[in-house]
C-alpha cells in the first residue's frame, strides 16, 4: 500500500501533511497487480463502493496540494459521469483548474490597466481557458447513455470546443428533447438561452409536445417564450 493514498482514503490529512513534507508525491501512480498507472483520484474512485473513499474533503485536499491537470483525462471525466453522485466532485475538479487564480489575476490586470477588449476577444480568452481540460464528444455520449443530464448541464459550462461543436452535440444527442423528457428545467433553460443556438434547427414542436405530457408549466413557458 502507498501510505499517502491510504491516509487520504481515510481523510487523515495531518498524516498526509506529514508525508508530503517528507517528499511524498501527490502525483504518484501505482503500478502493480490490478493497478496500472493509477493516480490518487482514480485510486480513490476505484476503491469506492458502499463507502465513498473519494469525497469533497479529500478531493479538495488533493487538488490544493498540486495534483497535475494533465491527469484530468477524458477517461477520468467519463468515470465520474458514470456515477451520478460524482457530478459534484467533477465540478470541483473543473472549477479548480478552469477559471483559476491565474485566470482571475489576468482579468484583473486587464481591468486595472484599462485594456480595451472587444466582446470577441473576451470570448476567446474564456474559450482558451476552458480548453485547459479536454471535454470531448465521448463525455456527452457517455452522459446520454447513463441518462446523466445534470452532468451535461454542468459540462456545457466548461466545454471549450467552440459554439459550432456544442450545437452539433446538442443536436446529435437530442439534448433539449432528453432534458425535457427527464424534466431537467435548468438544462432546458441553458440551451434556450444560448444566443448561438438556432432554435429553428431544434425540434421545438416535439419538445412542446413532450413538455405538455409532463405537465411542466415552467418548461412550457420557457419553450413558448424562446
Amino acid at each position: 500500500k502507498n501510505p499517502l493514498f491510504s491516509a487520504l482514503a481515510s481523510n487523515k490529512f495531518k498524516i498526509a501533511d506529514f508525508l508530503l513534507k517528507r517528499e511524498a508525491d501527490i502525483n504518484y501512480k501505482i503500478n502493480g497487480g490490478e493497478y496500472k498507472d493509477v493516480d490518487i483520484i482514480n485510486y480513490l474512485y476505484f476503491i469506492s463502493g458502499f463507502k465513498d473513499f473519494l469525497n469533497t474533503n479529500n478531493l479538495k485536499y488533493i487538488l490544493n496540494n498540486g495534483f497535475n491537470i494533465r491527469q484530468v483525462t477524458t477517461d477520468l471525466i467519463n468515470k465520474m459521469v458514470n456515477r451520478n453522485y460524482s457530478d459534484g466532485l467533477l465540478e470541483i475538479i473543473l472549477k479548480h483548474f478552469i477559471y483559476d487564480d491565474t485566470f482571475i489575476i489576468r482579468l484583473l490586470s486587464v481591468y486595472k490597466n484599462r485594456v480595451a477588449l472587444t466582446t470577441e476577444q473576451i470570448q476567446n480568452i474564456i474559450t482558451d481557458e476552458k480548453r485547459k481540460i479536454n471535454i470531448d464528444e465521448s463525455v456527452y455520449e457517455n452522459a446520454d447513455e447513463h441518462e446523466n443530464y445534470d452532468a451535461i448541464n454542468m459540462i456545457l459550462d466548461y466545454d471549450g470546443s467552440g459554439n459550432e461543436s456544442i450545437i452539433e452535440k446538442i443536436e446529435d444527442y437530442e439534448i433539449l428533447e432528453r432534458a425535457i423528457e427527464y424534466d431537467n428545467i435548468k438544462l432546458v433553460k441553458k440551451i434556450l438561452n444560448y444566443d448561438f443556438v438556432d432554435l429553428d434547427q431544434l425540434n421545438i414542436e416535439n419538445a412542446l409536445s413532450e413538455a405538455s405530457k409532463n405537465i411542466n408549466v415552467e418548461m412550457l413557458k420557457s419553450l413558448l417564450e424562446s
